[in-house]
């Protein structure tokens, strides 16, 4: 996929690289942002303080005065933004403060970004969907947060899926099948391909399934399609890299 068809780009910024989705960047009282390898990638470890450090930094360079994170436990809890800092343990974020940004972060589980407009104005909301949180249901509840602080339609999200591993390499076994179809019924089967005696899962197409299930509209729900384990070039892959990956950051937030 060229630049050309890309939902997304890739650019060198003066401070670094970055990455951003077209569909978000079209609202001028948003910023957003993806770091993919380079400058911007935070240490896997988040309790050293270059990663507090690098999320303000971050926060700062697309003109926010902070950020709020968390500690992912590969679940489907979302917490309020309220301020900056780690805000405890869950795997999405929602936030109606402006100037205050929201990050989630992986090494291929998908990270999700997602804005919305209702009665009390905009927020913007972040979900980590690893296999787990994608099987609980995380970016369902995401969107259910962000619409409830807005007080929104699903018609009124934008909603983008960043580079995470794909349906062409992410590999897994019968047992995480079968908790996913205990979980998302019958109709998760068609998110699951057999090739060659392996299994593997499409975590986009089960994340932007259930978003369309809320009633977001179908044209508003960006996939980056870049898988981050077989074109490792750009974007870190726990599963490829080991211990040596980064984590790619996701940022979104409402210019104050």
């Amino acid at each position: 996929m060229d630049n050309k068809t890309r939902t997304y780009e890739i650019f060198d910024g003066p401070d670094g690289r970055l990455a951003r989705f077209a569909s978000l960047s079209a609202y001028p009282n948003l910023v957003h942002a993806l770091t993919p390898k380079g400058t911007w990638l935070l240490p896997p470890d988040l309790s050293v303080l270059e990663h507090s450090e690098r999320c303000d930094a971050l926060a700062q360079n697309q003109g926010l005065s902070g950020a709020a994170w968390l500690s992912q436990v590969h679940g489907n809890r979302v917490i309020q933004a309220r301020e900056a800092g780690l805000l405890g343990e869950a795997d999405a974020l929602v936030c109606d403060e402006p100037g205050l940004g929201i990050i989630v972060r992986g090494a291929d589980c998908p990270l999700i970004l997602a804005t919305a407009h209702g009665a009390k104005g905009w927020a913007v909301g972040a979900a980590h969907a690893s296999w787990r949180g994608t099987v609980a249901r995380v970016s369902e509840a995401m969107l259910e947060a962000l619409l409830d602080l807005c007080q929104g339609e699903a018609a009124s999200v934008t909603a983008a899926i960043a580079p995470s591993a794909g349906p062409c390499c992410y590999e897994v076994g019968e047992e995480l099948r079968e908790q996913a179809l205990d979980a998302l019924g019958s109709s998760g089967e068609s998110f699951f391909e057999r090739r060659d005696g392996s299994l593997y899962f499409d975590l986009w197409a089960a994340n932007r399934a259930q978003m369309l299930a809320v009633g977001c509209r179908p044209e508003k729900v960006s996939v980056a399609a870049h898988c981050s384990m077989c074109r490792n070039e750009d974007f870190p892959s726990w599963r490829k890299e080991g211990k040596a990956a980064g984590r790619m950051a996701a940022l979104i937030g409402i210019h104050a």
